[in-house]
């Protein structure tokens, strides 16, 4: 969960924030709702792209026979995935993860966006 957490985390945030102010190809310092929408969507799904095999084979794993389990490892794990049904077999349900993930991502991005927003208009200005 330490491979899977840190790449996707540090993929996550970097994607939202360059997608969030180059949306249109140029810096833009003061994006609005739409693209922080895109941009909070598409950072969910790009942080979830190099993620779901290592998420896969996590699942696998724990999913696996404590009493006689069949993987000894996450190598053998993915080997066998590999064996099973080629690269495809990393990335079964991706598609949903993706929309969810864009859904998820855009709402929960905006809304954090808009906090910012309100907490900045309602705070006291130190005099």
């Amino acid at each position: 969960m330490l491979w899977r957490d840190v790449l996707g985390s540090g993929l996550y945030i970097w994607s939202y924030q360059y997608i969030r102010f180059n949306y249109h190809g140029h810096l833009d310092l003061n994006p609005g709702p739409f693209e922080t929408l895109m941009a909070g969507g598409m950072a969910g799904v790009l942080s979830w792209m190099p993620v779901v095999p290592l998420d896969t084979i996590k699942s696998r794993i724990q999913a696996d026979d404590a009493k006689n389990p069949f993987y000894r490892g996450m190598i053998h794990c993915g080997t066998q995935l590999l064996k099973e049904g080629g690269y495809i077999n990393f990335y079964k349900g991706f598609q949903m993860i993706a929309l969810r993930s864009f859904i998820v991502n855009a709402t929960m991005f905006y809304a954090y966006e808009c906090m910012l927003d309100c907490w900045n208009y309602i705070r006291i200005k130190p005099r």
